[in-house]
């Protein structure tokens, strides 16, 4: 079960792979839901979901998979700090019959950008003994990976496949740089990073191949099959 909690700490670049390790290896518990303000510049503290150059980020329109909320629900994005508190806020916008009428991610601000040893502490089991490779330590970042949905204790809506095998993120980058990790071996599966992230929302999309024993997370093109899923 995908809950709150779980997605929560998909707030970060190498949360989202080690998050969904933890889907796939042991389960999750469920958390309350975090409110944003009004308006597409939230005051939390102020095209298809294709890579962006600094711009803003359009989310693509689209039925949701398995809605059972009824009709209308607000949804937001919200940015988290390192200590998972939220920092920033986009929308909310109404979903109505279940389809998601699509949403503008604006740049978030200075206040709401992490750096890079902020986002290794914020999830400091996971991440800080992990073989990390990052070519430029002086870019900050955000990233968020679900829609939330506030007067639910529970529902997220994701981008991915119904099966949960490909999960979409979007990370934002101040810089240039590239986030490598090649063949960790979790215990259980070998887990593969390649992020290469330019200025603006990079589009992070994580696989999961149980046969095959591997896990990777890397920028790319959307796949084919993938869509708005509620959780």
């Amino acid at each position: 079960m995908r809950e709150k909690t779980v997605y929560l700490r998909i707030g970060t670049i190498l949360a989202v792979l080690f998050a969904a390790l933890l889907l796939i290896l042991s389960g999750c518990e469920s958390t309350g839901a975090v409110g944003s303000d009004d308006g597409s510049d939230s005051n939390l503290g102020g095209t298809d979901g294709s890579e962006s150059s600094g711009e803003a980020l359009v989310l693509p329109e689209g039925v949701i998979t398995d809605w059972t909320l009824g009709t209308p629900v607000d949804v937001e994005v919200i940015l988290y700090d390192s200590s998972a508190h939220p920092v920033w806020g986009y929308g909310p916008v109404t979903v109505e019959g279940g389809y998601f009428p699509g949403m503008t991610i604006d740049p978030p601000p200075g206040e709401a950008l992490l750096s890079w040893s902020e986002f290794q502490v914020a999830f400091e089991y996971e991440l800080l003994e992990l073989p990390v490779n990052i070519t430029d330590t002086s870019v900050s970042f955000q990233s968020f990976s679900f829609l939330d949905v506030p007067s639910s204790a529970t529902a997220v809506i994701v981008r991915g496949t119904d099966d949960g095998t490909v999960v979409v993120s979007w990370i934002y980058a101040t810089g240039s740089t590239s986030i490598t990790i090649t063949n960790f071996n979790t215990g259980n599966y070998l887990a593969t990073v390649d992020l290469k992230l330019a200025v603006g929302w990079n589009r992070a999309v994580f696989h999961s191949n149980e046969s095959e024993g591997t896990v990777t997370l890397k920028t790319e093109t959307e796949p084919v099959g993938t869509g708005w899923i509620l959780k």
